[in-house]
This record gives structure tokens, sequence and C-alpha cells, in this order.
């Protein structure tokens, strides 16, 4: 911050002060809180478990890159999404994601099972509820506990190669199948995408089931980033959840919301070197940042705005 001739004219120093200046400014931002009507569950003993199982691809699972690939699909959306414990209060929610949930703990089952039917939506993918939370695997087919909330059996796991991927169409598109495609029997649930090719070409890749009031899902395959956009875009609307602003996602901006009893803070961040325009739905007042052409919003790169609208 300061240089070595004991200067505070530098850069450095300039851009620490900015930032002191604001965070003091913001002081009326203590108080205010999140509200999410999403959850992701991430949950650290099934990362362990699932690290240390010989079995798959051993050299490149990915799990954390798997649980980023469905954060980011959900956040592009511009919904707020709370990371989760399989501990946690489920019930505040409307939609739960559970992506690779390897390990279910004693009451997971029977959480996600009463979530759901009393309304709750709940997606989950291959390779979850194989092993209970001593690391012993369930003598039933996962996700186990859940096959009738979920309506369909896991048979096994094709693991592919790097070089290999599978094809699924899902709403008229094609979409790639890389890395983990799980094999599985649907029962009650509804095959909405099939795979195209190899032995198992036909067989479900995604499927729902309507179990009393809510809705499961169970993602049987590994895609590519379009999938999750697409399909969590599709779902959202489906399930007409609050989005902090209801526009497209703008390459490279992230959108999040804090409230107070009578505001709201709209929070906007470019993490692009290139300058970006957000237009906005509704009328907000600048609280740090730029406001051009009504009720749009000019970023430079890497800036940040924080608007206010009165609720």
């Amino acid at each position: 911050m300061v240089s070595h001739n004991g200067s505070e004219n530098t850069r450095v120093f300039q851009d620490v002060r900015e930032v002191g200046e604001f965070l003091n400014h913001s002081l009326v931002l203590k108080n205010t809180i999140t509200k999410s009507e999403v959850a992701l569950i991430f949950d650290w003993d099934s990362r362990i478990a699932l690290l240390e199982q010989k079995s798959l691809k051993n050299k490149k699972k990915d799990f954390d890159s798997i649980i980023v690939e469905h954060y980011e699909a959900l956040i592009k959306q511009y919904v707020s999404v709370d990371i989760i414990s399989q501990e946690w209060d489920f019930s505040k929610y409307k939609l739960i994601v559970a992506p690779v949930l390897y390990l279910f703990k004693e009451n997971t089952a029977e959480k996600i099972r009463d979530f759901v039917a009393i309304g709750g939506t709940v997606v989950m993918t291959y390779y979850s509820g194989l092993v209970n939370e001593n690391d012993l695997v369930f003598l039933e087919s996962p996700p186990a506990g859940l096959l009738d909330v979920f309506g369909i059996e896991s048979e096994e796991m094709d693991a592919l190669c790097d070089d290999e991927h599978n094809e699924v169409v899902w709403n008229g598109k094609e979409y790639r199948a890389i890395d983990y495609c799980d094999l599985i029997k649907a029962g009650q649930g509804r095959i909405m995408a099939a795979y195209g090719k190899d032995f198992y070409k036909g067989m479900p890749a995604l499927t729902e089931n309507k179990y009393h009031n809510g809705n499961a899902y169970y993602i049987a395959f590994r895609s590519d980033d379009d999938f999750l956009y697409d399909f969590y875009k599709n779902l959202i609307g489906d399930l007409q959840l609050k989005k902090s602003v209801d526009i497209e996602f703008c390459s490279d901006v992230m959108i999040h919301v804090r409230e107070s009893v009578n505001k709201k803070y709209l929070f906007i961040m470019n993490f692009s070197t290139q300058e970006r325009k957000i237009s906005l739905p509704e009328t907000y007042h600048s609280y740090r940042g730029n406001i051009v052409e009504g009720n749009a919003v000019l970023l430079k790169g890497y800036e940040f705005s924080v608007l206010i609208e009165d609720k």
C-alpha cells in the first residue's frame, strides 16, 4: 500500500482507500439478508468418501468441478442459491439440487422424501445414494431409500474415456454426455430424454417423477454446460422461482440481491475485462455506479454497481 519512500500516492493505496470508503458508507447493508428458494447440497463427508473409493475414474473424478457446474448453471439464471449440507433444514426451499451425493447420512433419504412429499422439487444426479455414513454400501440399488420417490433404479455406471462421449436429445436439442453415464431403469418415472448410442442406446438419461405433492428429477449423465443451463432455466421457469432480476444471463456478469425490511439492494458485478451494459426491467436508484439510458447499468471491466429499490 505504501511505497518505500513512505508516499501514499500509489495506485494500490488509492484503491484500498476507495474500498474502505465504500465499506464505511455501506454499514446500512449490515443487517440485510439474502433470501434463497434454491439450495445446492455440498457435503464434505460425501466428497471425502467419493474421492477415497476406488472405482470409475480414479484420477479424474472431478467431484468439485461437477458441483461448480451445477452451481454456475443455477446462478446464471440470476436466482439466489444457498450451499447446504445434508443436515440442513430443507423446509425453507422450493428447489434442492444434489449432484453426485455418493454418501447418504442416516436421515438424508427420509428428509428428501418428506421434502418432495409436501411439494418440494429435488434434482439428483448419477452416482448418488450408494453408501451410508460409514461408507458401507447399501444393500439395494441407488439412490438407496428413494427408488419410489425418483421412480428409477440405477443398475450400473459407464465411465467414459476422456475422448469418448454419448448423446442425449432433450427438448429437440442434442447434448453431449461425458465422463459418467448412469444406466437406469425407469419404473413409474417419466423418461424425458434417452441416450443416443452405445449398448445403452434408448435407456433413460433424464427422468421426472411426481411423488405426492412434489417432483423428483434424476440426471443420469454428466453433461456439458449447455444442458445444465437449459435444464435449470426451464425448471426455474416452471417453478416460478424468484429471480434477482428477470433478464437473460449476460456473459461474465453476476447479480445478487440483499434485502432489508423496506429496501432491496442489487449487486451487479462484471467479471470480464470488457465493458458490459445491463438493461433492467425495473427502476432502481444508484447506490454505487452509473445508471444510463433509463434502467440500464454500464460497467467497465471488473467494475461493480450497487442499486437500491424501495419495496
